[in-house]
């Protein structure tokens, strides 16, 4: 029994003794196509399938099979469903998109011939090669083969397989793709192997076509050679290295033997010399004749004098072995010593730390940053100049805000973007002074926009430099401007200990001469060992004050300080406070505090009595 299929090509069913086998035949085996539409047997029992593409005819029994193909035209080769019958006199009828075929099988008989496949052409890296060539360069390894058997009348019936020794495992499945694709192939003799079906089932001969591709530059053998050359080179060097080394280190020893060996001869020698200088002045005093003992004493003094040379040898070789190994000396000294820096850095980190001087600035931050090494390195750089708070978790920044009231926030938003922002824009709404500055690894504008949009003073993309956020955090604390002849002095964030020092003696001269009414700028800087023009500078640049601006706002203070808590007299605060005229006293006072000196004594009772 045959039955088509739609998408399973051809069925065979046969039942003997009680068993159903089956067969299927597909694409894969010959046949043109997988959607049978109607079958039909012919008088001597081959098999005539109408598929989607062409029609089929089989020998069950040699198990033969050949496409066939009526016309160019498409609709020619689609045949209609069930639309097939053997007539009496042995002619086949098939319907089809565009019209009957009417076939004679006796004149559609298989042929037998095996084809012949031939490759046409071959490319490498896209490009035309002869195919004579038979070695390409490593570049070169990219290679396409085309072929074909020229069989055109039954081109939809031909199947190809094709093989690469040396890097296929075996032949391909058969396929109607007349071209072979091999990408990247490793360095090696290769062997291409491809044949063709005739549409019956039967394989030609197969063409062999065998290349090579070379080695890269770098794998060659010479390249090898030098490999090996240079790393022996390098043992060589290394082995003198030691080995040198080794010899200084004998030769220091030989030296240091040498020495001792040469203290103790001279001392063996002089011990007995000296003896027998001794008894040659014993033996001349006690009569012995003048030329015995000049002999004896001239003896002596030989032996004394090659003691000496022996010492002027021994310096000599002591000199030539300490230049010798004063180098190598100076070099084991010098990675000692760093070695020694290095080790002592991570052991007195936190020694440094615990003995780092206080920061400069009374102002408080607040940093959340969720790795550990960045909230380290945040903290190092901004501890010398701010109190730092650090923190590495960011649903703890609310409740830190509020139980620390800092002066700023800075937030690292880079894991999550989302909840960095949300938490910006609900401290906005409860802290609109409180500047809030972004941390980010990302520089898109988008991300930037956002940033803004959701209440930060400012937004850093990572990495930066310390001197760089320094100075971003300093501008973010920086008070809005104000009109200028209010002359509202800002208080100002330093990032020097100098500037604070500076501050520190001004105020301290300031303070020791408010009370007088002829302490002048000039008098205040020269106080301070500066010119006019420089101090004026200075102070305009640490407090946004000119010095006269200065010197007024500290007398006002210090006047208003001996209101509130001493029992002065208006005149009496007036003249302490550096002031003679009252028209001008009541004006500045006025001016800066809102109120008379009295309504400011009025009002600072009211307030400490409640």
């Amino acid at each position: 029994m045959w039955a088509g299929s739609i998408g399973k090509g051809l069925q065979r069913l046969r039942i003997a003794d009680g068993k159903i086998e089956t067969k299927r035949y597909t694409v894969s085996d010959g046949m043109p196509n997988n959607n049978v539409y109607c079958i039909v047997e012919d008088r001597v029992g081959n098999i005539w399938a109408g598929t989607e593409d062409g029609l089929l005819s089989l020998n069950p029994k040699s198990g033969d099979m050949r496409s066939h193909g009526f016309s160019a035209s498409l609709l020619s080769n689609v045949f209609n469903e069930r639309a097939a019958v053997c007539m009496s006199d042995g002619r086949l009828l098939f319907g089809t998109h565009d019209g009957i075929v009417e076939i004679e099988p006796e004149h559609h008989a298989a042929k037998t011939v095996a084809p012949h496949t031939a490759i046409t052409e071959i490319m490498v890296n896209g490009g035309d090669w002869l195919l004579e060539k038979s070695s390409f360069s490593y570049d070169e390894r990219n290679v396409t083969f085309c072929f074909s058997n020229f069989q055109y009348a039954s081109l939809s019936s031909v199947l190809y397989q094709f093989c690469l020794d040396g890097y296929d495992a075996g032949w391909s499945a058969p396929t109607k793709d007349h071209t072979a694709v091999y990408r990247n192939l490793p360095p090696g003799r290769y062997v291409f192997r491809v044949r063709s079906n005739n549409g019956m089932g039967q394989w030609g001969e197969e063409t062999v076509y065998e290349f090579t591709i070379r080695q890269p530059w770098w794998n060659r053998w010479w390249a090898w050679v030098l490999y090996v050359s240079v790393f022996a080179v390098a043992a060589v060097a290394v082995w003198r290295i030691v080995h040198l080394r080794r010899q200084i280190d004998v030769r220091r020893r030989v030296a240091a033997f040498q020495k001792d060996f040469y203290d103790r001869i001279e001392h063996e020698l002089r011990n007995p010399v000296n003896v027998l200088l001794g008894a040659s002045e014993n033996v001349q005093v006690s009569g012995t004749s003048k030329t015995t003992v000049q002999s004896l004493r001239r003896g002596s003094k030989r032996m004394l004098g090659l003691m000496d040379m022996i010492r002027q040898f021994h310096r000599l070789s002591d000199m030539e072995m300490q230049i010798k190994a004063e180098t190598d000396a100076m070099n084991e000294e010098t990675e000692q010593r760093f070695r020694k820096i290095v080790s002592a850095i991570h052991g007195e980190e936190a020694e440094y730390r615990e003995m780092a001087p206080p920061p400069i600035n009374n102002i408080t931050l607040l940093i959340i940053e969720g790795d550990e090494d960045n909230l380290t390195h945040l903290t190092d750089t901004l501890n010398p100049y701010f109190r730092i708070i650090g923190n590495r978790q960011l649903e703890d920044c609310e409740d830190l805000v509020a139980r620390h009231r800092p002066s700023l926030v800075i937030i690292d938003i880079s894991e999550s973007e989302k909840t960095g922002c949300d938490i910006t824009h609900r401290l906005h709404d409860a802290y609109p002074s409180l500047p809030i500055i972004h941390l980010s690894s990302y520089s898109d504008d988008a991300r930037h926009l956002r940033s803004l949009r959701c209440g930060a003073t400012d937004y850093i993309v990572k990495p930066f430099s310390g001197k760089v956020l320094t100075e971003r955090v300093r501008k973010a604390l920086e008070p809005p401007p104000v009109p200028q002849q209010e002359h509202v002095a800002a208080d100002n964030v330093l990032t020097d200990v100098r500037d604070k020092r500076f501050l520190d003696l001004m105020d301290a001269a300031l303070n020791a001469h408010v009370g007088d009414e002829n302490f002048s700028v000039e008098q205040w800087a020269a106080i301070l060992n500066l010119g006019r023009t420089q101090f004026y500078k200075k102070v305009k640049e640490l407090t946004g004050q000119t010095p006269v601006q200065h010197l007024q706002a500290a007398r006002l203070d210090y006047a208003a300080r001996l209101l509130r808590d001493t029992p002065a007299t208006i005149e009496e605060v007036m003249l302490s406070s550096g002031y003679r005229n009252p028209t001008h006293f009541y004006n500045s006072f006025n001016k800066k505090f809102g109120m008379s000196p009295n309504a400011y004594r009025n009002a600072t009772l009211i307030d400490t009595e409640k």
